[in-house]
């Protein structure tokens, strides 16, 4: 925000804190965001097998169990919750949005549950 101010450059950010955010991804998009990272057979196995029996129950209408969640107070809660979300900041990041520092896009901040999106331009928002 300072570089934004000192430079007079116009800056958007977004802060975002997602609610219940350990129940928000399948299984299934977390095991493509970690083989997209290339991660070896080992430690994508050792993940499958660690979540495989372990299931959240919906009830609507009708009764539904879904492979969704990462489980809470599990030390790598964080880390598997910003690897699910690296698949929408390299979009972003392909696209050219975010706000330049050094010379540098930075297209967003992640930790744990929260989010910060930086743009040079609120237009990149508005899809």
């Amino acid at each position: 925000m300072r570089l934004s101010k000192s430079e007079s450059c116009p800056l958007a950010v977004v802060f975002i804190d997602f609610a219940k955010a350990s129940d928000t991804f399948s299984h299934e998009h977390l095991l493509r965001a970690l083989e997209q990272k290339e991660l070896d057979h080992y430690n994508v196995a050792h993940f499958r097998n660690s979540y495989e029996a372990f299931t959240t129950k919906v009830r609507c209408l009708v009764e539904e169990r879904r492979n969704i969640a990462v489980k809470q107070g599990d030390s790598m809660s964080p880390l598997i919750f910003n690897l699910a979300l690296d698949p929408l900041i390299q979009t972003l990041e392909r696209e050219g949005r975010g706000f330049a520092v050094n010379g540098k896009p930075i297209t967003a901040l992640a930790f744990a549950d929260n989010l910060v999106m930086l743009s040079s331009s609120w237009d990149y928002y508005f899809f």
